[in-house]
């Protein structure tokens, strides 16, 4: 029961975040560019989901993103450099991630006593 809630509860928040992304962050890049572009990520909150599809939440403010959530195990937050954050661990979990356009996220979080790492996106759906 708790499952199928999340599933719809992330499928939700996945509807409005692409109601809520400016029509200018989903312009898809010219294709053939050379020229590398970075992202300019969008100040606000993020969710979506992981490979297991474990709801993934958290905030970017500022260089700073916080309140990392995997379902409702806290990760912790990292400074943000441009348009990454690199590998930083808090009690034992870790995640890294990178803005693939102004208003969407893909990363990894893990648990090194485990040693895999399970991949996730996420969309901004309040700023």
């Amino acid at each position: 029961m708790l499952r199928r809630f999340c599933y719809a509860l992330t499928a939700l928040l996945a509807v409005f975040a692409f109601s809520a992304t400016p029509a200018h962050a989903m312009k898809p890049k010219p294709s053939g560019d050379s020229v590398s572009r970075t992202a300019l990520p969008y100040h606000g909150h993020y969710a979506g989901h992981d490979a297991h599809g474990r709801h993934i939440s958290f905030s970017y403010f500022g260089t700073q993103m916080s309140n990392f959530m995997v379902n409702h195990h806290a990760f912790g937050g990292a400074h943000v450099s441009g348009d990454r954050w690199h590998h930083t661990c808090h009690n034992g979990r870790c995640t890294r991630g990178q803005w693939t356009t102004d208003v969407h996220v893909a990363g990894v979080w893990n648990d090194p006593n485990t040693g895999h790492e399970v991949h996730f996106e996420a969309h901004l759906y309040a700023h």
